[in-house]
């Protein structure tokens, strides 16, 4: 801090304790002179270190460095890796398990999020949201069969009209 700083402070400190000490006596009031100078000491020192950090210290700047994408509705991102794992899919039936786990979770959350059922809790209620065709697949063992593409594609139907 500078000499005019200082200078500056203290004056302002000196102004102060004279307004609030002689204003006090202008009301009838009995103020404490040291007491008084104490606070108002403790009051510019806190500014003043307030006012030089301020001063030694940038700016941030808060935005965010990209903007995030908008969010498409309707359309669930696990649906999309879904779709990812049958381009990527050179073993069948490691492929065949990851799309049973994947539709096991869609399912189960849509049956949680609208109907408030648990496919493994209740699996009558479950059934009968579901259908046949769904339930008969979630509740099978997970086994690759050729062909599954159709039968596939009318679940995904059915699992979109949850």
């Amino acid at each position: 801090m500078s000499r005019a700083s200082w200078t500056r402070w203290l004056l302002a400190a000196v102004f102060c304790w004279s307004a609030l000490y002689f204003g006090a006596l202008a009301v009838g009031s009995h103020a404490e002179p040291v007491l008084l100078a104490a606070l108002v000491l403790a009051v510019d020192v806190a500014l003043g270190m307030i006012g030089e950090l301020s001063a030694a210290t940038d700016e941030v700047d808060w935005t965010p460095p990209h903007r995030s994408r908008a969010r498409s509705w309707g359309r669930d991102a696990r649906f999309s890796r879904l779709a990812q794992s049958f381009s990527d899919g050179s073993d069948p039936q490691a492929l065949a398990v990851r799309v049973h786990g994947d539709l096991s979770a869609v399912v189960d959350h849509r049956l949680a999020s609208t109907y408030a059922v648990d496919r493994r809790t209740d699996p009558q209620a479950a059934r009968g949201i579901l259908g046949e065709q769904l339930a008969d697949y979630l509740e099978q063992p997970v086994r690759h069969r050729r062909g599954e593409a159709a039968r596939l594609s009318a679940l995904l139907t059915r699992i979109e009209a949850l």
